[in-house]
């Protein structure tokens, strides 16, 4: 008996509460389109700020990467040198191309960001390989 009244009362509940739609208003079809433009152009948005910051931070690192690699060459022997002089002009002219893609993507329409986007991360993936070869010449 206590079973049939418990269900009973969870019927009771879910045909009063939960039929019913949370508010009284159909929203319009035009709303709903408007609110996913508007939250589809702010992820965009957010997305270019975070890939933009992400790569001036990586940037930085390649700056301190070259001064690093500078400092070791020169406290290294004559073959070190060498090696870094023969290097570094190709180092940082690859650093530089990347430094432009960089500002090509700030100023990069919404069509075409995400090809520039592309280009950039390119360039400072050769930029880094560059600084991973320099490395390990040094080391040897």
């Amino acid at each position: 008996m206590k079973i049939t009244a418990m269900i009973f009362a969870v019927v009771a509940c879910v045909a009063l509460f939960g039929c019913r739609p949370p508010s009284d208003k159909v929203p319009k079809a035009d709303q709903s389109v408007v609110r996913a433009e508007s939250s589809a152009s702010n992820v965009t948005t957010n997305d270019r700020a975070a890939a933009q910051q992400k790569l001036s931070a990586q940037l930085s690192e390649l700056d301190a990467k070259m001064a690093d690699l500078k400092a070791r060459a020169q406290s290294a022997g004559a073959q070190a040198k060498t090696e870094w002089e023969t290097r570094r002009p190709q180092l940082e002219a690859q650093r530089d191309a990347a430094a432009k893609k960089l500002e090509e993507l700030k100023e990069a329409s919404k069509e075409a960001w995400d090809q520039t986007r592309t280009r950039t991360e390119a360039a400072f993936s050769e930029v880094e390989k560059g600084f991973k070869e320099a490395w390990a010449r040094l080391k040897e």
